[in-house]
């Protein structure tokens, strides 16, 4: 799912804007790029994650 900067991002019954970074998160370890299996770059979205957790 997709959405301009300048929008919210949807919400389904099965996504919300927490759980894809999370998954974000746990997932970069495992790519092939370094610039995402980067601690700084996990833990933007593991921060993303938390910061959307705190306001849902």
């Amino acid at each position: 799912l997709s959405a301009p900067r300048s929008q919210q991002p949807p919400r389904t019954p099965h996504y919300s804007p927490m759980l894809h970074n999370a998954l974000l998160a746990i997932s970069a370890v495992s790519s092939d790029d370094p610039h995402l299996r980067d601690a700084k770059t996990r833990d933007r979205f593991a921060q993303a994650a938390k910061t959307c957790l705190e306001t849902e």
